[in-house]
């Protein structure tokens, strides 16, 4: 993320690329270099202001290659489901454990969550209920920010309508 790497970093990534060159830190010796950036940013490069957090000369050089935007999570309404499938393989395997599926009313609360923290928010609180849950992932299993956000199905072993 360009915009929060402290313009020391900012400048010396501007040095590489106009270089084509860099040192190893402690070495001695100039490596030629052939590099591809993929930078992200919060705001749109093209609305770049003077008072911006990133570097001017960087900036050009980000502003030189292939832009392409990619919408937010809240945005991206059919990914949900696909996304949250991934998050729980990658939640197994990091935290050793055999959570078998989401339940369709867990899934329908991540489905109409507006994910302001985009896939880390989503991974996260995946993660976090793959710690929680036995073997599949129920709607008591996930934050709790989720639950007071949207009413759950009332019925046994469920929580109730949240206000």
């Amino acid at each position: 993320h360009v915009g929060l790497m402290p313009r020391w970093v900012q400048s010396r990534l501007t040095k590489v690329l106009e270089s084509r060159m860099l040192e190893r830190l402690g070495g001695r010796a100039v490596i030629p270099v052939h590099v591809r950036v993929m930078a992200s940013t919060t705001v749109e490069l093209c609305e770049h202001r003077p008072d911006s957090l990133i570097h001017e000369a960087l900036f050009d050089h980000l502003c030189g290659g292939t832009p392409f935007k990619v919408p937010p999570l809240r945005e991206r309404g059919g990914d949900i489901a696909l996304l949250s499938q991934h998050a729980l393989a990658r939640a197994n395997r990091e935290c050793r454990r055999h959570v078998t599926r989401i339940r369709s009313d867990a899934q329908s609360l991540l489905n109409g969550y507006p994910w302001p923290g985009n896939l880390r928010e989503l991974y996260g609180a995946v993660r976090s209920a793959v710690l929680a849950a036995d073997r599949v992932i129920a709607p008591g299993d996930l934050p709790p920010y989720l639950l007071l956000l949207q009413p759950c199905l009332v019925g046994a072993g469920r929580l109730g309508t949240h206000a």
